[in-house]
């Protein structure tokens, strides 16, 4: 079985407001008996609708919901992993289910550190792809589009032509050098994806 965190960018890298929702699209890849940790109880509809595609059983998966912590419930504090009650629970769901030897995998919707800390707090650091790097803040590195560029270009990857910019004037020159030359640009922000629309005010 697997241990999914259904968390998302850490706080300290983004600031991010309401993703209970967002965050529940780590139901797609729950198997049966998997066990699960959102900031909020899944929405019944949705779990429903997205085990009914999958093939997986409701029934059969574990969820832990840690203390709300400082966002109140609506995006997982990644402090509140390594909460006694939310260790507590995930001991209680894997006693319940044969011990820990039964755990074959930990995986998170984001590489935080805390994922790390929760791992080694229940003493399955091993079943953490990558634990020690996540634990010194990896997953901020490999998941940084301008360190990925960088890193592309030392080695002669291939990738599509462009820059990596650091203020607003750089980014304006750019664009229009691009636009020159290529008629179209896309613009990406260093940490961000999967089709997210972000506003400011």
């Amino acid at each position: 079985m697997r241990i999914t965190i259904a968390n998302h960018i850490d706080p300290a890298i983004r600031d991010r407001k309401d993703l209970r929702a967002w965050t529940q699209r780590a139901l797609w890849g729950a198997h049966d008996g998997d066990l699960l940790v959102l900031c909020a109880p899944p929405d019944p509809g949705f779990l429903k609708y997205a085990t009914a595609l999958t093939g997986t059983d409701p029934n059969r998966l574990q969820v832990v919901v840690p203390p709300p912590g400082r966002f109140g419930g609506r995006l997982l504090d990644p402090q509140m992993l390594t909460h006694p009650e939310t260790l507590e629970q995930v001991r209680a769901h894997l006693a319940d289910l044969g011990g820990d030897k039964i755990v074959e995998e930990i995986w998170a919707l984001w590489p935080s550190a805390s994922v790390a800390r929760f791992a080694t707090a229940l003493g399955l650091t091993e079943k953490l792809p990558g634990a020690g790097f996540l634990a010194q803040g990896g997953g901020e590195l490999v998941n940084n589009k301008a360190v990925f560029r960088m890193l592309a270009a030392a080695a002669g990857v291939p990738v599509a032509h462009g820059t990596v910019v650091r203020d607003p004037a750089e980014a304006t020159a750019t664009t229009l050098s691009l636009l020159q030359n290529a008629g179209a640009v896309v613009v990406k922000q260093a940490h961000n994806g999967a089709g997210w629309a972000t506003s400011y005010s």
